[in-house]
């Protein structure tokens, strides 16, 4: 994700632990990993549908699994 996003390690966490407070993310924990997903599923489709409104050729196609290590 870093790589992708071009932030840090500490900006990347900082971001996303921003978004799992406001109900927008949760994780799970496994060993020494942090798996995030979204809280709810309905997220990217309301999100395609603002963008689709906004940029009539916009499709959104996301597949994204992050992987922490802390």
């Amino acid at each position: 994700m870093m790589t992708a996003s071009d932030l840090t390690q500490p900006t990347a966490s900082h971001h996303l632990n921003i978004l799992e407070d406001e109900g927008l993310l949760k994780d799970k924990r496994k060993e020494k990993w942090i798996f995030y997903s979204l809280a709810n599923p309905k997220i990217l489709s309301a999100i395609s549908k603002i963008l689709s409104m906004r940029l009539p050729s916009f499709r959104l196609r996301i597949s994204l699994k992050i992987r922490w290590v802390r």
